[in-house]
């Protein structure tokens, strides 16, 4: 407004954007807790005291915990006679209720809700259970199950998503953002159960019979890789299109990675599309022609297609630098030192957009105003952001910690 007042409007889908962010700050508030437990690592914690930190993380873990619970006590439930793309009968199916959403309930709500809860159980067990009461478990694994089939009944016979609920099958509303959303929380759903440990509750999807949900999930994706990767190569996409489906099929190349019965020729597929659409993103006009030429253009970049695109980005490197190992490994030919010195180059040149976008998200930071909305995060930037955001945050957190994971610019 011009009298420069700030307010702030409710909107369920960033609740459930914030939970999803909040578990990724968490787990690093939980990294920062081991580097206070290892005196030689003391420095990389920038004088944050013990004591700090924890009062963080208890603030990180009530927040994601009430949100979580609340809209997990908003479900609706649909029984379908028959899931087509299940193979399954008189299964029910959740999504989020309309009127608590304050618009039609979408795939992208349902995987929101759902990244929130599988990446609050990396995170040390945000919602607690009694360990002589399966109740909790029992139906978190319901709520999980439901939400899951929700969004595998949204695929289409072409392998893409519809999108609302309630609504007709339109798939190519939101593309840039929803199908990639949903097919992430799909593999999170999917490495969480691949994952499950003493330190969080067994998320068992159905039975072991082969129409189980979670043995639904990669069928489900490779369907999906057909028709988006061939919506790329064929149809103008815009940089968010790149950046969830980066996201969205790197957890899906580590998954075949340990399936025996994909073949090279997929893997090899996937991991082209992912590096194509990460090689994208550096060619984009944000990238390439204004954060590539340093601080006098950073006035004109948003911060979140930065930091999201960051995000997206480390995945590429690590991704380039497997492929590179792997080639390395293969036959010592004249092709394979060629995609081996072409892998360099790739990886190489994603490092060095990294390195732009680490120095501008230090930039942004200075950036905001003091009396700004929020405080500490991300999200000012161009000529209208003025307020931090939890989603922009998220994700610059998850790149950070994904790059020092592979040892990319941090230590």
């Amino acid at each position: 407004p011009i009298d420069e007042t700030r307010e702030h409007f409710h909107f369920p889908i960033r609740d459930l954007a914030a939970a999803w962010d909040a578990t990724k700050a968490l787990e690093f508030a939980n990294r920062l807790l081991l580097l206070h437990a290892s005196e030689e690592e003391s420095a990389a914690v920038a004088g944050e005291s013990e004591a700090n930190v924890i009062r963080v993380q208890k603030r990180l873990r009530d927040g994601i915990k009430c949100t979580l619970l609340y809209y997990t006590s908003n479900l609706n439930s649909i029984i379908r006679d028959e899931v087509e793309m299940m193979g399954t009968t008189a299964e029910s199916i959740l999504h989020l209720k309309e009127e608590i959403l304050m618009e039609p309930p979408t795939i992208a709500h349902s995987a929101l809700l759902l990244l929130g809860i599988c990446d609050s159980f990396r995170s040390s067990s945000v919602i607690e259970r009694d360990d002589d009461d399966d109740d909790d478990v029992t139906q978190l694994q319901s709520i999980v199950d439901g939400l899951t089939r929700g969004i595998l009944s949204k695929q289409l016979k072409n392998g893409a998503f519809g999108i609302e609920f309630c609504g007709s099958d339109n798939y190519l509303q939101g593309i840039e953002f929803f199908p990639g959303e949903a097919m992430l929380s799909l593999m999170h759903v999917h490495d969480l159960y691949t994952t499950t440990t003493n330190n969080m509750p067994e998320i068992i999807l159905g039975n072991n019979d082969p129409s189980t949900t979670r043995l639904a999930i990669l069928p489900a994706m490779e369907r999906a890789f057909r028709f988006y990767s061939n919506h790329y190569y064929t149809r103008d996409a815009d940089i968010n299109y790149n950046i969830w489906q980066v996201l969205a099929f790197a957890k899906y190349c580590d998954a075949l990675n340990y399936d025996r019965t994909t073949t090279t020729t997929q893997k090899k597929e996937v991991k082209k599309y992912i590096l194509d659409m990460c090689h994208g993103i550096c060619e984009s006009r944000s990238w390439k022609h204004q954060l590539r030429r340093g601080k006098p253009f950073y006035v004109n970049l948003e911060t979140v297609e930065i930091a999201c695109g960051l995000d997206a980005l480390a995945e590429g490197i690590r991704i380039a630098r497997e492929e590179r190992q792997w080639e390395e490994g293969d036959d010592d030919d004249d092709d394979d030192r060629s995609d081996t010195d072409a892998l360099a180059t790739l990886a190489k040149s994603f490092e060095m957009h990294a390195r732009n976008a680490l120095y501008f998200l230090e930039w942004s930071v200075d950036q905001a105003v003091p009396d700004g909305l929020g405080e500490g995060g991300l999200g000012y930037g161009g000529t209208q952001v003025f307020e931090q955001r939890l989603d922009v945050t998220g994700h610059a957190i998850s790149a950070l910690v994904k790059l020092r994971n592979i040892s990319v610019l941090l230590p």
